[in-house]
C-alpha cells in the first residue's frame, strides 16, 4: 500500500482528526527558531500543527499527499503536493515544519530530494523543523507497516528509519547549518511517540547545489 493510500484511510484520518495540539518539543522549537511569517506545513495530514500554526501568526501553507486528510483539515490554503517536488519557486517560505516522523515516509534518495527542495523553498536564513525516528543498531531500516499512535491496528504503510548522521550530513550539502538535534524526550516528557529525534536547521544564506 502506498503512503497516499494508507493515509486516505477512513480510520488513520479519523485517528488524525483527533489530534488539536501541538507536541510540547514542537511548541518549544518553534517558540526557539521560527520567524513570523509565511511556514510550509508538510505532511499537514488533517491540520493538527497547520491550526496551531495559523493561531500562532505563522501563516502556514499546508502541503499533503492525501487529498482526503487535507479535506478534514478544512484549512483554506492547502495544496495537494510532493515533499520531495515541491510546487513553489524558490525562497517562497521563511519556515518549513514535517512534523511526526513524516520524512520517514520517503525513501532514503526521496529524503534527500525533500531536504534539497525544503533549501530551496526557503528564503535565506529560513528554519526548517522535522522530527524522524532514527535508526538504531538493533532495528531494521525499512518497513512496511507502522502501528498510528491511539491504535492497535497496523496499517501497511512503507516506512524508512534513516541513520541520524546521514540526515545530517545532508542538511549540511544542501546548505544548512543544524542549530538543534536531540531526542523529543530531552526537552519534554510526552507519551506519544517518545523515542524519535527533533531537528532544528537554519538555511545559510549562500545557495545550496542543485545536484
Amino acid at each position: 500500500m502506498s503512503v497516499r493510500e494508507a493515509y486516505s484511510n477512513p480510520e488513520v484520518i479519523a485517528l488524525y482528526a483527533a489530534r488539536k495540539k501541538l507536541w510540547a518539543t514542537e511548541e518549544i522549537l518553534i517558540r526557539r527558531y521560527f520567524r513570523r511569517g509565511r511556514t510550509l506545513d508538510l505532511g499537514a495530514g488533517t491540520g493538527r500543527t497547520t491550526h496551531c500554526l495559523e493561531r500562532a501568526g505563522y501563516q502556514p501553507v499546508a502541503l499533503d499527499l492525501s487529498n482526503a486528510m487535507l479535506a478534514q483539515a478544512h484549512f483554506p490554503r492547502s495544496v495537494i503536493g510532493n515533499a520531495a517536488q515541491l510546487p513553489f519557486i524558490p525562497g517562497s517560505f521563511e519556515n518549513a515544519l514535517f512534523s511526526y516522523n513524516g520524512l520517514c515516509h520517503l525513501t532514503p534518495h526521496l529524503q534527500a530530494m525533500c531536504i534539497r527542495e525544503v533549501s530551496r523553498v526557503l528564503v535565506p536564513n529560513g528554519i526548517f523543523l522535522f522530527t524522524i525516528e532514527q535508526r538504531k543498531w538493533y532495528q531494521q531500516g525499512i518497513l512496511d507497516w507502522v502501528i498510528h499512535a491511539g491504535s492497535s491496528q497496523q496499517f501497511r504503510c512503507p516506512f524508512y528509519r534513516p541513520w541520524q548522521k546521514e540526515i545530517l550530513a545532508l542538511l549540511r550539502q544542501y546548505g544548512f547549518r543544524v542549530l538543534f538535534v536531540g531526542p523529543r524526550d530531552q526537552l519534554a516528557p510526552e507519551k506519544d511517540y517518545p523515542d524519535c529525534s527533533m531537528i532544528a536547521a537554519l538555511r545559510e544564506s549562500a545557495q545550496p547545489p542543485q545536484s
